[in-house]
């Protein structure tokens, strides 16, 4: 854990209580604490066993406690004290002349108070670094690392011990920071005067599709003016089913995703502090912060939940029926809700319902993409995918974007782990690549997002693509025959047929196709319109045929690439419901590449034919492999009651 990323603040953290199991010890042992809540990977050693997953229950001399990443311990003393040991920490139990020992070796604790009155409890707190007794009526964070410890007083007198036998005294605000051979306190100023916040300005841009706004005067919702404009402090926001947006202000980027809505809150800078507030009332959304200290108020129906961080942090929030859901991307940040504080990092993830902050860590994406190639997806509902590291790429810093320029970034920070998780766009492509260190710079990828429209083996020499009416630019590969398409737009009130054009982007005086259709989507054979750059809109028509308004402008493009390798898939079908406990798999895959089904290789026939069955999963991925390019299309699956 990086000294720098630690928050001046105290943290308490809301834990899942393990099942009550009373570990095994000898009866004269009598306990020197309790282990009283669990959340996620603890585990526990008690010589001469080894270590085991703890359970709620009697700690003793001798015992041992380490918790795993996204994990956290609560420990109770016979004076009612609290001890939160957090992620990836370690310390032991122990006892000397009537003092209660705890041996910090890794990572941070949080002392809270709460001793009973008349407490004579002695609780020292041990260090590779030095030592320090924890008064009862003191709160304090102490957290260790390879070069050094920070111990952190929130409330009370705290006198810490060197190894050298300096001794340093610190109050409540004060920091003492201690490294090989050198102690220094950082003290809280009395007499600095309070600073007037600043106010930041709040940008709305949309992007896409439809995007509408309402003022704090207004008395009905509007259509968003154009480009990137200032939003007031109080304005509502509301997006389509095919809206895109973005709110931008200083060190804060808020990528709003299709049928989001909600209101835009203050936002300002006060002493080094930045602080900006949002409501999300449904959908999701892309928050990103720059280094420095910062802090995201996010409320919605399901309550406010703090999001603050010291560092370049990513995170990904959706509003759900039980209440607002955080995913930590990259960096680190401490979550406050309820009067309770968690610190999670890249791979956390926490619940705030009604029962208060359920944290843990995230599942595995469907997919990991290989970092420094080109892959194409295929799926419907597809919400997240993994971008696989580079090697020797561990805490280098990644930028994702949704354009090649990297003008629009969407998240960024240092790396961690095997993989990084990133939220699907509803459309378009993604970019990424390694921003720092210098020398991994070339380390780069994309992907083209694209919904799946496989419609089996019997349909493998007429391709089909389906088009959104998104104000975006489409493109549709083909290799061979040109595709047949579908244009599908938003319904009109009152319409009862819709006219189609489509133009030549070189030529909008005379449309190349010109038709009509009964609803929202409109069929184009194959043939109709070759490789090329396109223009097209609908128009809603009244019953005499008389149209109705306008309709928005798209781009549409056909290009031939050799690197497609169109796959048809007849089994699994999309959703389909299956009886028993096997998945049937069928289909044909272009000759000269390699097939993977959920990582099992498919055998090919001489004519691309593969047929295999699968242990019963929700989810069946296709992965092909060409000599340039990866795709994968993603089949749900659903089991029959």
């Amino acid at each position: 854990m990086n000294l720098r990323a630690a928050l001046p603040l105290c943290l308490t953290v809301a834990l899942a209580c393990g099942k009550e199991q009373k570990p095994v010890a000898p009866a004269h042992e009598a306990p020197l604490a309790q282990l009283v809540k669990i959340d996620g990977t603890v585990m526990l050693t008690r010589p001469p066993a080894s270590a085991q997953p703890a359970t709620v229950g009697p700690l003793r001399a001798g015992d041992t406690l380490e918790t795993g990443a996204a994990s956290s311990a609560r420990v109770r003393f016979a004076d009612g004290r609290e001890v939160e040991l957090v992620e990836n920490a370690r310390f032991k139990l122990a006892e000397e002349g009537g003092e209660v020992l705890l041996d910090l070796s890794q990572g941070a604790i949080v002392s809270r108070s709460g001793a009973s009155a008349g407490s004579k409890l002695q609780l020292t707190l041990l260090t590779p670094y030095g030592f320090s007794r924890i008064p009862a009526e003191a709160e304090v964070t102490m957290r260790v690392e390879d070069k050094g410890a920070r111990l952190e007083v929130r409330t009370g007198e705290i006198t810490f011990v060197g190894k050298d036998g300096q001794k340093t005294s610190a109050g409540p605000g004060d920091r003492v920071e201690v490294s090989l051979g050198a102690i220094e306190i950082v003290r809280t100023p009395t007499a600095k005067p309070a600073l007037q916040a600043e106010a930041i300005q709040v940008r709305l841009k949309p992007e896409r599709g439809e995007v509408l706004v309402q003022p704090a005067t207004a008395k009905k919702f509007g259509p968003a003016p154009k480009g990137s404009q200032p939003i007031a402090e109080g304005t509502g926001y509301k997006l389509g089913s095919s809206g895109l947006a973005r709110l931008e202000a200083e060190g804060l980027r808020v990528q709003l995703e299709p049928g989001a809505s909600g209101q835009i809150g203050p936002a300002d800078r006060q002493d080094d502090e930045r602080r900006y507030r949002l409501r999300l009332e449904t959908g999701r959304a892309l928050i990103s912060l720059d280094s420095g200290k910062a802090s995201v108020w996010l409320s919605g129906p399901g309550g406010e939940v703090t999001l603050a961080s010291t560092e370049e942090s990513s995170v990904a929030t959706s509003q759900g029926p039980k209440g607002p859901r955080v995913e930590v991307l990259t960096g680190r940040i401490l979550l406050q809700s309820g009067g309770v504080t968690k610190e999670l990092s890249a791979g956390g993830v926490a619940d705030l319902g009604q029962g208060g902050l359920d944290t843990g860590a995230r599942a595995p994406p469907p997919i990991v993409l290989p970092f420094d190639r080109f892959s194409r997806v295929h799926a419907n509902g597809l919400d997240q995918i993994g971008l696989g590291l580079p090697e020797g790429a561990n805490g280098a810093r990644v930028e994702v974007a949704s354009d090649p320029r990297f003008e629009q970034v969407l998240l960024a920070g240092k790396l961690t782990g095997d993989a990084l998780a990133v939220p699907v766009p509803s459309g378009g492509e993604l970019y990424w690549r390694v921003a720092e260190p210098q020398d991994r710079a070339k380390a780069s990828g994309r992907a083209l997002f694209e919904p799946d429209t496989s419609r089996g083996a019997r349909d493998s020499k007429h391709p089909h693509s389906e088009v959104a009416d998104t104000g975006q630019r489409a493109v549709v590969y083909f290799q061979g025959a040109l595709p047949s398409l579908t244009l599908t737009y938003p319904a009109a009130e009152g319409a009862k047929r819709y006219r189609v054009r489509i133009y030549r982007a070189s030529d909008l005086a005379i449309p190349v196709v010109d038709q009509t259709a009964s609803g929202i989507r409109c069929e184009v054979k194959a043939g109709r319109l070759t490789e090329g750059e396109y223009l097209w809109y609908s128009t809603p028509l009244n019953t005499a045929g008389a149209e109705i308004g306008g309709g928005r402008m798209n781009k549409l493009a056909l290009s031939y690439d050799n690197a497609v390798a169109s796959l048809a898939i007849d089994r699994p079908r999309p959703e389909e419901k299956l009886a028993g406990a096997t998945v049937p798999v069928r289909g044909v895959a272009p000759l000269g590449t390699r097939l993977f089904v959920n990582g099992q290789p498919a055998r090919l026939d001489g004519k691309g034919r593969f047929e295999l069955t699968l242990p019963y999963a929700e989810l069946v991925v296709f992965r092909l492999v060409s000599d340039n390019a990866e795709s994968y299309w993603i089949r749900h699956v659903q089991k029959t009651r």
